[in-house]
């Protein structure tokens, strides 16, 4: 049972024998029927019962300004914890063991939440390492565009959207010409700032958001093109191909101009289940090979 119930059941009670003994002592003497002596010893258990009845409402107050609202509210603060809200606080303004449970109490709380927050930093800090990680592995580091793993991913997920919408997809084959020849005459540092100049040129050529293009390997870049017929994707193409161009990157010993250039091969098909995206890019890659045979720095499609 407890306290504060065994209190208020002490209190009615003896409010009770004090109502019975003044209505049994406000009867006898009505009837008359008591001397005054015993009415003297009756009156006296009368004041008893009532000083009885004050005494237990004061400790009754006592226990439940000291005992039972902080042990309450020590209840309600461990219900919270348990809930999970590990902010929350006792209060207890009091000098005595309850109000050094409440302490501890505090301090354990304050200690979880610390460790909670603490968990979640370095849960943040993981997920971020996570995703920086993910997002090198579909990077090249040379270029910053996507790579060759990213551009698979992208390849095969519009081909089953567009397989799904009947609508046509577009692959770009690029190679810069004479790239060798670039390398050896300039050395592979002039071979790499070269690269990323030509990757960072056909990023910005790019813009609809849907649109992509990654390095493929070596001196080869790919696009693709969502959504994009072949007559389009020559267009294109063809900006790509005015946009190196216009970079005037100087180029010894290219047959094609005295600057770095760029073949492109172009394919687009409407992606069907008896067709793969293997082919889409092996049509591409012909046609870039077909830009190659006449000449280079031109569109094939």
């Amino acid at each position: 049972m407890k306290i504060k119930n065994l209190t208020a059941i002490i209190a009615v009670s003896l409010t009770l024998a004090f109502l019975l003994l003044a209505y049994v002592l406000l009867q006898i003497r009505l009837d008359g029927q008591l001397n005054p002596h015993q009415s003297y010893y009756l009156q006296w258990a009368i004041n008893i019962v009532g000083a009885a009845f004050f005494v237990v409402l004061l400790i009754g107050s006592y226990i439940r300004r000291t005992i039972v609202a902080p042990v309450a509210q020590l209840v309600k603060h461990a219900e919270q914890v348990a809930a999970g809200n590990y902010a929350a606080r006792s209060d207890i303004q009091a000098d005595n063991e309850l109000a050094a449970l409440a302490a501890g109490f505090n301090e354990m709380s304050a200690a979880i939440e610390s460790d909670i927050a603490a968990r979640q930093r370095v849960e943040a800090d993981l997920l971020e390492a996570k995703n920086a990680l993910e997002a090198l592995a579909h990077r090249d580091g040379l270029t910053n565009l996507p790579n060759r793993r990213h551009f698979d991913d992208k390849m095969e997920k519009e081909w089953r959207r567009t397989q799904r919408a009947q609508q046509p997809l577009a692959v770009l084959m690029m190679d810069i010409d004479f790239f060798k020849g670039y390398n050896d005459h300039y050395g592979h540092g002039g071979g790499d700032e070269c690269l990323k100049q030509v990757a960072a040129a056909l990023a910005h050529a790019l813009v609809r958001p849907g649109d992509l293009v990654a390095r493929y390997g070596g001196e080869e870049f790919v696009a693709i093109l969502p959504a994009t017929e072949l007559a389009g994707a020559l267009l294109t193409a063809e900006r790509l191909r005015s946009r190196i161009e216009e970079l005037a990157l100087p180029h010894e010993r290219s047959q094609a101009a005295g600057h770095i250039t760029l073949s492109i091969g172009c394919a687009s098909m409407v992606p069907s289940p008896e067709c793969a995206p293997a082919q889409l890019l092996a049509a591409a890659d012909r046609m870039l090979y077909q830009a190659k045979t006449q000449g280079r720095n031109r569109v094939c499609g």
